[in-house]
């Protein structure tokens, strides 16, 4: 028998708002489930679209079991995704395979390029290109100093010839056009306008990958001359239940330095700063 799509509510359908296939697949099976009601059949379903069987199609919902490249094709064609959505949706698979970190990062950044051709209210796009793209940062505090010249040659230079003088003028014209800066008296100034920011937890990818492109940067500073960078770090044993006054500690001083930075004279150049905070082991079995 051949296979044929089923219709799912289309507002079931948001699959740019997940960053896992087990969440999208139990979302989607539960409006299959409630647009059907006594119709749905998980059975008739894996039979119908040649699942091996219904226990192999519960766990590839619950995130018990990987999804195969052939279970994924039959499970797009169940969801009724096509075209923007299928390829998000196989990239999602691709990300649940990864083991390294490395190729995990190639799929993220998969993820993004698909996202921005798809669904506009999951992914601001401004948001997206500020933060993917570590010279905007770098740019924007740059605008912000009273030496800023407006020179993308100059420009260039200051951010240590990684960026091109053309990527230097794209960069400032979009933060004008998302009015980030702005044109005061012949010069360029940062606004009162929308401020780029994001929640301290939020599991944006965007964010993930300028992070990444941080830590990356951490480590090419290695080889610079002491007197230039501060590279420092400390191992300490921690309780689960410390967490989270570990993490407002941190937070605070990241407030405090900023607050000590705007106000400590003339900054004439742009830092960076790090502060890592993540586990070296498991927890121990009981």
């Amino acid at each position: 028998m051949q296979s044929q799509a089923v219709e799912t509510p289309k507002e079931a359908m948001n699959i740019f708002e997940y960053r896992a296939v087990s969440p999208f697949l139990q979302a989607a099976f539960r409006a299959l489930h409630a647009e059907q009601k006594q119709r749905f059949s998980l059975r008739a379903l894996s039979r119908r679209h040649g699942i091996r069987s219904v226990a192999t199609l519960s766990m590839v919902i619950n995130g018990k079991r990987k999804v195969t490249p052939e279970v994924a094709e039959k499970l797009a064609l169940i969801l009724k995704l096509r075209g923007v959505e299928r390829r998000y949706f196989m990239a999602l698979v691709d990300l649940e395979k990864c083991e390294d970190l490395h190729a995990r990062a190639e799929v993220e950044d998969r993820l993004l390029a698909i996202r921005q051709g798809g669904s506009g209210r999951s992914l601001d796009s401004e948001q997206y290109k500020f933060l993917s793209e570590w010279h905007y940062v770098a740019l924007f505090v740059l605008v912000g100093q009273p030496d800023f010249r407006k020179d993308p040659e100059y420009l260039s230079r200051r951010l240590r010839d990684r960026v091109s003088p053309k990527q230097v003028e794209v960069a400032l014209d979009n933060m004008q056009k998302w009015g980030l800066i702005s044109v005061e008296d012949g010069k360029l100034v940062q606004t009162n306008g929308p401020v780029v920011k994001t929640a301290d937890d939020i599991k944006n990818l965007s964010v993930r990958k300028f992070q990444r492109t941080m830590i990356k940067r951490a480590l090419e500073a290695i080889f610079m001359p002491v007197q230039q960078r501060e590279i420092t770090g400390l191992t300490l044993a921690v309780a689960k239940n410390q967490l989270p006054e570990l993490k407002r500690r941190i937070r605070q001083f990241r407030e405090e330095l900023d607050e000590f930075a705007g106000a400590s004279g003339t900054p004439d150049e742009v830092f960076q700063l790090n502060v890592q905070l993540f586990p070296l082991t498991v927890e121990a079995p009981k």
